[in-house]
């Protein structure tokens, strides 16, 4: 849409729930069966070291078939907004550590997001684990911040939930500048992750990019019911760029037309009156 630095993207499988050590081991044969690089964990356990427990054991099992990265989703609105155990800093770095230790690529959202003191003091410790985050954070002012206080290794904006994709584009290149890699959030639905897909390969600092897929209740089809075609990875584990106009989508009006309740006219009044 841009102009392309990348035709594709390599892609990771991002799951959503709680799994035991012994199902995470088996989902991640079926991740590498499918054609995937990489998996995406939740870290929701009531005990971290349960979390900790299940990377240890596909470690064990795959080794270094698989690239692993956590998210602990601890950068919520409100203590236990996010329906699970908040971290104390102490319990952040003790992740971290181990996380390293277990060759993990990146620890997202370790902290509140806008703990700017803490998240700079958990990455001075840090010596290959990158730190993660951003999807929670607004604006490019919150965005120059994380970067001016060097809190994170990788940023991740989400053209639907935190930043329409131009204002993204600005964080990339200040991301660019600062020498830091920008990921995307995507847990929304099919035209996001194709808008955050036409971002990701118009910028040099891009880095892996992020396809929800947890069935049976979050398979990848579920990111195509507005589109004709179902987004998927090739055979190398990437996600080809869309070189259609705009961001490449092709609806499903049918579909569009079958869920629609009501329809409002946007036009230069109305526009003034939101104003």
């Amino acid at each position: 849409m841009w102009g392309q630095f990348a035709s594709r993207v390599p892609a990771y499988c991002a799951t959503g729930e709680v799994r035991s050590s012994e199902q995470r081991v088996e989902d991640c044969r079926r991740i590498l069966a499918e054609g995937f690089k990489a998996v995406k964990l939740r870290f929701h356990s009531d005990d971290h070291r349960d979390d900790i427990q299940v990377v240890e054991a596909i470690r064990k099992e795959l080794g270094d078939r698989i690239a692993i990265m956590v998210d602990a989703n601890q950068a919520g609105l409100a203590p236990g907004f996010e329906g699970h155990r908040q971290w104390s800093f102490r319990t952040a770095v003790e992740v971290a550590l181990e996380l390293e230790r277990l060759g993990v690529v990146w620890l997202e959202e370790p902290l509140p997001r806008h703990d700017y003191d803490g998240l700079r003091r958990l990455r001075d410790r840090l010596g290959t684990l990158l730190l993660a985050g951003g999807e929670n954070n607004h604006g490019v002012h919150e965005f120059k911040l994380l970067i001016d206080r060097e809190c994170y290794d990788v940023l991740q904006p989400d053209a639907v939930l935190s930043e329409g994709v131009y204002q993204m584009r600005k964080i990339a290149a200040l991301a660019e500048a600062a020498g830091l890699l920008i990921a995307p959030h995507t847990w929304t639905h099919g035209i996001g992750l194709l808008a955050n897909l036409q971002l990701v390969a118009s910028v040099p600092n891009a880095s892996w990019f992020e396809f929800p897929h947890e069935p049976p209740g979050w398979p990848a089809s579920a990111l195509s019911q507005m589109l004709v075609e179902q987004p998927w990875i090739d055979a190398d584990g990437c996600l080809a760029v869309p070189d259609r106009p705009g961001f490449g989508i092709e609806l499903d009006h049918e579909f569009v037309e079958r869920c629609t309740v009501e329809r409002h006219l946007i036009d230069k009044r109305s526009l003034q009156a939101i104003r």
